[in-house]
C-alpha cells in the first residue's frame, strides 16, 4: 500500500473502514509503521495505553485484529450514532486505535461540564444483570466501553439486542487520573425530550455562481443538497441566493425548507450589494468553484465578516486545474480566504494536495432519498439492462462512444438492452437515425427514454436495471449519478477521468476503459455483461454507497469542517 492511499483512507472512518477490508494485517502494519517512522516489530508491539493488563496484554496488534475482525460491528455502531459529535468522537478513537498519536485523543475528549445529558444517569456495568429491567423500563444508560477493547461495539450491540428502542451517543472524557470513554443509550421516545444537546444555529447562504442563478436541478444536486441537509439535520438558517432562474418545482417538492432568495440579476455588483447588508449575519459562506467571480464575493464577505466561515466546493478535474496561474494574487488570495476547499474524487484530491499549498478536502457527490432509506435492491427482480442518464449527444457525454460499444457486443449478449435517459442535443438526431440504418436489428433493444424529471420514477429506473455506463470526456467533479447508480446497485462501466477514479472502488464494482476507445468500453461492457460474479459487483456497488456515498454523513462532515460538529 502507497502512503498517500493510506493517508487518504485514513482521513474519515468511511476511508479507514475501506482499508480494513481491503488490506491484510501485515500490510496495515507496515504502513503504519512507515508513517510512524519506526519498525514493523516496534510498531506490533506498541504498548496501548488505556487497557488493562491481562484484558489486551497490551500490544497494539491486538488491537489491530479486533479492528480487522469485526469491522462490520464497528460499521454498524458508526451507523446507530445518533449525532456528529459521537460519530467523530468515535472515528478520533479509531484513528488512535490505528495510529497510536495522542493527538487523535485529545481531538476527541469533551470535558466534564460539557456532558449532554441530564442527570441521574444509570450507569451499567453488568447490563446482563439488568436485563429485564433494560428490556421493560427503558431507562437511559452511561456505560464505559474502555475495558476491554471489544467493549465498544460489543455493549452497543448488547443493550440493542436486549432492546432495540435505544439511541447510541458516544462521549470521551479526559480525567485526572485516566480516559474514559463512555457510551449514552437514551430511549428513541425520551430523546427529544431528555436529551439536551447544545446545537447552535447558523446562518448559511449557498451564494449562486453563474449570472443566471441556480437551476431547478441543481437542487436535487451537491450545491443543493449540501444547504439543504444542513437546515434538515443540522438546524441552520439557510438560504440559496442568485437570480430567479425558476420554476423550481423540486424546490417545492423537496427542499422547500431552505429559502430561495432572489437577485434583481446575477450580475456581481448584486451579490456585493447583498453581502454588504448581510454579511455580518452570515456565519457560513457556501461556494461553488475558484471562479474569478467568486473572488470579489469572497473578500468582501471576509471583509465585513472576519469570522465567517467560507467553504468552497471545486468543480474540478486535472485538465482545468493545472490551467488555473494560481501563482496570481488574486487566485491566492481567495484560496486563503477560504476555511475549506473541497473537491469530489480523491485523485483530484491528491493531485491538488501535492500541486497546491492549501489543504484539499474530500467531499463526494453523494446519494440521498428524499423518501428515506432504501433497502438493497434484489439483484433477481432486475433486468440485463444498460443504463445511461444524462444530456445526449453532447461532446462531453460521448454518447455516441456507448452505442458504437454496444452494437459491436450486441451480437454476443443478446438478452441485454441498452437504455438511455435524457434531453438529446438536437445536432444528435441525425447521428441516432443514421445509427440505427447502420444497426435495424437494434432499434427493439436500444431505447431512448427521454428525461425522467420524476425522481421516484428515475429511482425505479436504475434500480431495474443491472448496469450503469458513462462513456464522459470530461466532467466538473463526480457526476452524482455514480452515486445514484450505486446505490441503486449497478455495476459500474466508465472512461478514466479524474471524477470517475471512485467510481468503481478499485474495480470492486465496475470496470473502466480509455476516454473515446469504442473497442475498449465494448469490451468492458461484454466482461460485466458475462460476469458470473454481476451479482457480487452489484451487491458491493450499493454498500459501497452507503459507506461512502451517503450524503448525510457527507454533508455531517461538512459542518464538522465549518463549524466543528454540533455538540
Amino acid at each position: 500500500m502507497e502512503q498517500n492511499e493510506f493517508k487518504e483512507l485514513f482521513q474519515d472512518y468511511a476511508g479507514i473502514s475501506r482499508l480494513l477490508k481491503l488490506y491484510s494485517y501485515q500490510d496495515i502494519v507496515s504502513a503504519v509503521s512507515k508513517a510512524a517512522s519506526v519498525s514493523f516489530e516496534a510498531m506490533e508491539n506498541y504498548f496501548a495505553i488505556g487497557y488493562p493488563d491481562g484484558r489486551l496484554n497490551s500490544t497494539y496488534r491486538f488491537v489491530l485484529e479486533d479492528l480487522l475482525q469485526n469491522v462490520e460491528h464497528y460499521d454498524w455502531l458508526y451507523d446507530k450514532l445518533a449525532d456528529d459529535r459521537s460519530r467523530m468522537t468515535f472515528t478520533r478513537l479509531i484513528q488512535f486505535r490505528l495510529v497510536p498519536d495522542s493527538v487523535f485523543i485529545e481531538e476527541s475528549c469533551d470535558e466534564e461540564n460539557r456532558q449532554c445529558f441530564d442527570h441521574p444517569l444509570v450507569n451499567c456495568d453488568e447490563l446482563i444483570g439488568n436485563k429485564n429491567h433494560i428490556r421493560d423500563d427503558s431507562p437511559k444508560l452511561a456505560v464505559c466501553t474502555c475495558r476491554s477493547i471489544s467493549d465498544m461495539w460489543e455493549i452497543p450491540k448488547l443493550i440493542d439486542h436486549i432492546n432495540p428502542n435505544y439511541r447510541f451517543y458516544l462521549h470521551h472524557y479526559r480525567s485526572i487520573q485516566n480516559h474514559e470513554t463512555v457510551l449514552y443509550a437514551i430511549p428513541a421516545d425520551q430523546d427529544n425530550k431528555k436529551v439536551e444537546i447544545y446545537r447552535p444555529q447558523k446562518r448559511i447562504v449557498a451564494m449562486a455562481p453563474y449570472e443566471r442563478g441556480w437551476s431547478n436541478v441543481e437542487l436535487i444536486k451537491d450545491c443543493g443538497l449540501i444547504p439543504y441537509l444542513l437546515h434538515k439535520n443540522h438546524g441552520h438558517d439557510v438560504s440559496m441566493v442568485g437570480a430567479d432562474n425558476g420554476p423550481y418545482p423540486y424546490h417545492d417538492k423537496y427542499t422547500k425548507e431552505v429559502t430561495m432568495e432572489f437577485l434583481p440579476n446575477g450580475q456581481i455588483i448584486e451579490k456585493l450589494r447583498y453581502l454588504e447588508k448581510h454579511a455580518q449575519e452570515i456565519d457560513g459562506l457556501l461556494l461553488r468553484g475558484c471562479y474569478p467571480t467568486n473572488f470579489p464575493v469572497a473578500e468582501v464577505y471576509r471583509t465585513l465578516n472576519p469570522e465567517g466561515r467560507i467553504y468552497v466546493g471545486l468543480d474540478a478535474n486535472s485538465w482545468w486545474m493545472d490551467r488555473i496561474l494560481w501563482s496570481e494574487k488574486e487566485f491566492i488570495d481567495f484560496m486563503d480566504r477560504c476555511d475549506v476547499i473541497a473537491t469530489s474524487c480523491h485523485s483530484m484530491q491528491k493531485h491538488l494536495n501535492e500541486k497546491w499549498p492549501w489543504k484539499i478536502e474530500y467531499i463526494p457527490n453523494g446519494y440521498y432519498g428524499f423518501k428515506g432509506h432504501q433497502e438493497e435492491p434484489a439483484f433477481q427482480e432486475k433486468e440485463n439492462i444498460i443504463l445511461n442518464v444524462g444530456r445526449l449527444g453532447t461532446e462531453q457525454k460521448a454518447t455516441e462512444v456507448l452505442l458504437e460499444a454496444f452494437a459491436k457486443i450486441a451480437d454476443k449478449v443478446p438478452g441485454w438492452r441498452l437504455h438511455l435517459a435524457g434531453s438529446v442535443e438536437d445536432r444528435f438526431q441525425t447521428y441516432i437515425k443514421e445509427y440505427f440504418l447502420r444497426y435495424p436489428e437494434l432499434s427493439e433493444r436500444v431505447c431512448f427514454i427521454g428525461a425522467i424529471t420524476d425522481r421516484e420514477k428515475l429511482s425505479e429506473e436504475y434500480r431495474t436495471d443491472k448496469i450503469f455506463a458513462l462513456t464522459s470526456t470530461l466532467e466538473g467533479g463526480t457526476p452524482n449519478v455514480i452515486a445514484e447508480a450505486l446505490h441503486a446497485g449497478c455495476a459500474i462501466a466508465v472512461t478514466k477521468i479524474d471524477a470517475f477514479e471512485d467510481a468503481t472502488d478499485y474495480g470492486r464494482c465496475g470496470r473502466s476503459a480509455q476516454i473515446g476507445d469504442v473497442d475498449g468500453f465494448a469490451e468492458i461492457l461484454y466482461q460485466l455483461c458475462t460476469d458470473e460474479d454481476l451479482e457480487q459487483l452489484s451487491r458491493h456497488a450499493y454498500e459501497y454507497s452507503r459507506t461512502d456515498f451517503d450524503m448525510e454523513k457527507i454533508v455531517a462532515r461538512v459542518n464538522e469542517l465549518l463549524f466543528g460538529g454540533n455538540i
